[in-house]
């Protein structure tokens, strides 16, 4: 029998990593125990998500008796040992999801059902209902590309009567923007008269909001992608609702928004009122935001005069970092004979930031935007400044900023940095940065950040063999198993899936059976996972993860795990 225990969630989608490298004759054997362990998960929203992660992996014959064995029950054992009855079913919500994570995986050929071949194994008498779920799925996604490709190829299967009621669920949830986006995708996979209910639809739900700036943000993405004929109603509705708002400032700021979607027949005047708006604003960062949005929107006699504001606004702020923010912000908006003067200005802006460590990352801001000599210079001034930072951490943070620009003489110095820092996380993160950008040091590198290892904490250890094993090349971390084998629980698991990438044939399958072992003794005292592992695979989500799923998903997705200009770490890095 299976037990529900709090990291079924990290056992599911390790078991389905391990399923894409074990032979096709084990394969089935070893997602039917990760389908078990995700029928057992407890939590509704968690079980669904595992099982329509998992049904896609699965052969034909395979998925169709999973996907018809609707109302099948089983047994497990509760805290007290009694036997409890446990439903199998899978519900239109979960297959529909099922469809979505084929629809994904078939992009990136990572998995055996496409979501045609999986929608035909469900009866006829389900499939609109099924239809309906992924549509609304792919709806709330964020990510614009991933949501665009499922939604075209949901869309050719839908009936009229499943997109109605799928507007009707979708529309009650979710950020207005987003939802907006997702309709106005979805109308351009839309026959005509399909379309043109969406867009009749859109503008329904938004005269409905409650506040007329929300309703815009519904609108404007919509507006921006239909066709001629609908776009008209849309901007109409739009700047109805927008000349609603009684405050200045959003309304000014709804409609600085529009200014990019606007026929020309119309836009001069719109931008002309929302200029009028900006200059009533009494917030100086407010007026700057606004005014750096509409600029490259106006006319040329518009234009420098309202560059020239922004100058005068940017050089009223205060805070050093933010000021040079804005000058290189404004940069792209100037003719070529006034760039060098915005460059300097933030050279100079940038040059009396407070902490050696923040003037190096702020003046690493602006080393895109120069050329030969004073690029060298600057990049050296920086260099040094993050050399002189306040402690190991805020040291290694800057100097990671800086390697993807230096050369092989500034990357030696760095180097040496790194190896006199006392902390050790920072020492790895800064090694590691340097193990992609010094390619002439990559032996010593390595061997440097195995000498962390010991001093490490697990999590921390994690981190570091999976980083150093994503950048080895296939075959080359056979010698790291020793460390990986010191870890416990989920984080050795992690670590072992992550070897099977890189191992030679000869060893993937001893492998691939110790890291099955090392996921099915992972211990009830490890916290709950809240991230599966197989994110690599394409999936997304926004739940906090244990560090072992973060790297995980980065090392099989090829990502780097320390970018040289990433945001300040965490204590644990």
């Amino acid at each position: 029998m299976i037990r529900a225990e709090p990291n079924d969630s990290s056992r599911v989608g390790l078991l389905q990593i391990i399923s894409y490298h074990v032979p096709v004759e084990k394969k089935t054997h070893v997602l039917r125990e990760a389908l078990d362990v995700a029928f057992a998960i407890s939590d509704v929203k968690e079980r669904e998500r595992n099982l329509s992660e998992l049904i896609p992996c699965f052969d034909a014959n395979e998925a169709e008796q999973i996907i018809g064995a609707l109302a099948e029950q089983s047994t497990k054992e509760t805290n007290e040992g009694r036997p409890e009855e446990v439903s199998r079913n899978l519900t239109a919500k979960t297959i529909g999801k099922a469809l979505v994570v084929a629809s994904d995986r078939e992009f990136y050929r990572s998995a055996s059902q496409s979501l045609v071949s999986l929608l035909s194994l469900v009866p006829e008498a389900s499939k609109q209902s099924v239809l309906q779920a992924a549509l609304i799925e792919a709806l709330s996604m964020l990510h614009g590309e991933r949501r665009n490709r499922t939604l075209h190829a949901i869309t050719q299967h839908l009936t009229s009567e499943t997109i109605r009621e799928a507007l009707k669920a979708v529309r009650s949830v979710g950020d207005e923007y987003e939802i907006g986006d997702a309709l106005a995708t979805l109308q351009l996979f839309m026959v005509s008269e399909d379309a043109g209910e969406i867009v009749e639809g859109a503008i329904e739900t938004a005269r409905a909001m409650r506040f007329p700036d929300r309703a815009v943000d519904f609108l404007l993405p919509i507006a921006s992608r239909v066709d001629t004929s609908e776009k008209d109603a849309l901007i109409e509705c739009a700047l109805s609702l927008v000349r609603s708002i009684k405050d200045n400032d959003k309304r000014t700021h709804a409609l600085v928004r529009m200014v990019s979607i606007l026929p020309s027949d119309i836009k001069e005047a719109v931008t002309t009122e929302a200029l009028n708006g900006i200059h009533e604003i009494e917030d100086g960062v407010a007026r700057l935001n606004n005014l750096m949005t509409i600029l490259g929107h106006l006319s040329e006699d518009k234009k420098e005069a309202a560059i020239q504001e922004c100058f005068t606004l940017i050089r009223t702020l205060t805070d050093a970092e933010r000021k040079t923010g804005a000058l290189r912000s404004l940069i792209q908006h100037l003719p070529e004979n006034q760039r060098s003067i915005a460059i300097n200005e933030a050279l100079d802006v940038a040059r009396t930031v407070e902490g050696s460590g923040k003037k190096a990352r702020t003046l690493s801001m602006l080393l895109p935007y120069l050329l030969g000599g004073a690029k060298i210079a600057v990049l050296a001034e920086a260099t040094a400044a993050a050399l002189n930072a306040e402690d190991d951490k805020d040291r290694s943070w800057s100097l990671r900023a800086l390697v993807a620009h230096m050369p092989p003489e500034s990357l030696s110095n760095t180097m040496t940095a790194a190896l006199a820092m006392r902390q050790v996380m920072p020492k790895a993160e800064l090694l590691l940065a340097l193990l992609k950008h010094f390619p002439a040091k990559v032996e010593e590198i390595h061997e440097e950040i195995l000498k962390c290892l010991p001093e490490s904490e697990d999590e921390d250890k994690t981190i570091i063999l999976m980083s150093i094993v994503n950048a080895l090349p296939e075959g080359g971390a056979t010698g790291l198993l020793i460390e990986a084998r010191k870890l416990q629980g989920r984080s050795r698991a992690y670590v072992l899936s992550t070897f099977i990438r890189k191992s030679a044939a000869e060893s993937k399958m001893s492998l691939i059976g110790e890291t099955i072992g090392a996921i099915r003794a992972i211990s009830d005292l490890d916290d709950r996972a809240q991230h599966s592992a197989d994110k690599a695979q394409g999936s997304t989500g926004n739940r906090a993860c244990h560090p072992a799923a973060t790297a995980n998903a980065r090392a099989f997705s090829g990502a780097p795990l320390v970018p040289a200009s990433e945001h300040r770490p965490s204590s644990t890095g």
